[in-house]
């Protein structure tokens, strides 16, 4: 009798890795892009299906050489995205420090990572505090881009 191949279920590591998708690509800027000191505001384009039934999907800096995650907005928040044409969005992403190799993940959430991003942006704008964080358990990325900030 033939068996089953048993699938995994992705878990939430300190340090996961990008999967290939075809249900969310990072349009702009392309990956291993290169700013020359900015500071502010760079323009993200992400071309995203809509999710899965309780997945959220997030824009997640993990700046490189650390273990810290930074949750910056939920892909359909309005608040934080405009769409562009069907199924493309153009979201302002904010570079804090500047310079540096940053890495903007797109993640997929649970309804209990999901909770964990909206108390971490809720309280990280009302206080101007923006700490670090682990990536809650229940989230892994989809995909990513690396920039260099010089």
């Amino acid at each position: 009798t033939p068996t089953s191949t048993p699938t995994s279920t992705p878990t939430s590591t300190s340090t996961p890795t990008s999967t290939s998708t075809d249900r969310v690509q990072i349009i702009e800027p392309k990956d291993n892009s290169f700013f020359d000191n900015q500071q502010g505001e760079i323009d993200l384009k992400v071309a995203f299906l809509r999710p899965k039934k309780d997945e959220y999907l997030w824009i997640v800096n993990n700046p490189a050489g650390s273990k810290d995650w930074y949750p910056k907005c939920n892909l359909e928040d309005r608040i934080c995205g405009t769409p562009i044409k069907e199924d493309v969005w153009l979201y302002k992403y904010w570079i804090k420090n500047g310079r540096g190799i940053h890495r903007i993940h797109i993640v997929s959430a649970n309804k209990s990572a999901n909770l964990a991003f909206k108390n971490y942006l809720s309280k990280a704008l009302e206080t101007g505090d923006w700490p670090a964080e682990p990536l809650p358990g229940g989230a892994y990325s989809l995909t990513k881009v690396t920039i260099t900030v010089e």
